[in-house]
């Protein structure tokens, strides 16, 4: 059996292990965010829900708490 050795820990190993990681988290946020930007966009767009109603709903929920 062979005993492994540990890497000598300079300034360049964390760099090189940490930067595919940085960029994987940057492109799932992205991802996320631009999901959410289409579905807020979404709703925006959508007569279901007049300004008034939201109003009202608002209101409601203020009396609630």
């Amino acid at each position: 059996m062979t005993v492994q050795e540990t890497p000598v820990l300079t300034d360049e190993l964390p760099t090189a292990v940490g930067w595919p990681r940085r960029h994987v988290l940057k492109a799932g946020a992205v991802a996320v965010g631009a999901g959410l930007l289409g579905r807020f966009a979404q709703a925006a767009d959508s007569p279901a829900l007049s300004q008034a109603d939201y109003v009202q709903m608002d209101a409601w929920g203020m009396a609630q708490a």
